[in-house]
């Protein structure tokens, strides 16, 4: 059966039965994905802000959950951006560069696994200390976020802010100071375990956020096949004027 009919069918049992049905594979993740529904259902999010996309596994991601919106994504590995870029469409914009606090030309660690490619280096810890390893170095444009900003103003309304930029989350934040009050919320990867050298912890992920005006909505492991060992999670804030908004 092909990979259609059997969402499909999926599809039907689901309404048939009145429960979630989901392949197998999918176990793991599917928490965080049925949560990811909700949060953009509630929030009524039309537009996703993807930074860090590497080769635009989050955005394919958002559209296998049914979200049709514009997604704007950042990728600044031009290894990854030659893939990424094959997504591109009207509705799904792909730029060539990282943002950060400071615009310019940076030093960008690409690693044996890109998809933990970063300006940081890596920490010497012992989780994932194969894949992120460094195997060349590019220099990459940054721009910040407040001055991009505005090219979308027209096309979005409720904007959603998704980072994943291995260990450098928090200079994104710096960088969109002037307009990070337009987003109603924010996923962003926080280290529980550092992978990164000169990342934030946890904890200062989520007071910079918080003195941003968002509040803690969700968390989920980022590896949540690892059940016994918690190394990253995906932390979800919802801006503060909009937690009234839950249905329960």
């Amino acid at each position: 059966m092909g990979f259609g009919l059997r969402r499909r069918a999926r599809e039907l049992a689901s309404k048939a039965l009145e429960v979630v049905v989901f392949p197998q594979h999918e176990q793991y993740h599917w928490p965080e994905k049925a949560y990811t529904q909700r949060i953009l259902k509630i929030l009524d999010v039309d537009c996703v802000f993807d930074v860090g996309a590497n080769r635009g596994q989050y955005g394919r991601w958002l559209r296998d959950l049914g979200f049709h919106g514009l997604i704007i994504s950042f990728e600044p590995n031009p290894n990854a951006f030659a893939e990424l870029e094959k997504h591109a469409t009207d509705n799904w914009v792909c730029l060539p560069y990282a943002l950060g606090a400071e615009e310019g030309d940076a030093r960008f660690n690409v690693m044996a696994d890109d998809v933990f490619s970063s300006f940081r280096d890596p920490s010497g810890a012992a989780e994932y200390s194969a894949e992120n390893t460094i195997v060349d170095t590019v220099t990459v444009p940054v721009k910040r976020l407040d001055t991009i900003f505005h090219d979308f103003e027209g096309r979005l309304t409720q904007p959603f802010l998704k980072l994943d930029t291995q260990g450098f989350d928090l200079e994104v934040v710096k960088g969109a100071e002037d307009i990070i009050s337009n987003f109603c919320g924010i996923v962003s990867e926080v280290a529980i375990k550092r992978l990164y050298a000169q990342s934030p912890t946890f904890e200062e992920s989520s007071a910079v956020i918080a003195r941003a005006g968002f509040e803690p909505a969700g968390m989920f492991s980022v590896n949540p096949y690892k059940t016994l060992s918690l190394v990253e999670m995906n932390a979800y804030f919802v801006r503060k004027d909009l937690v009234e908004l839950d249905p329960l």
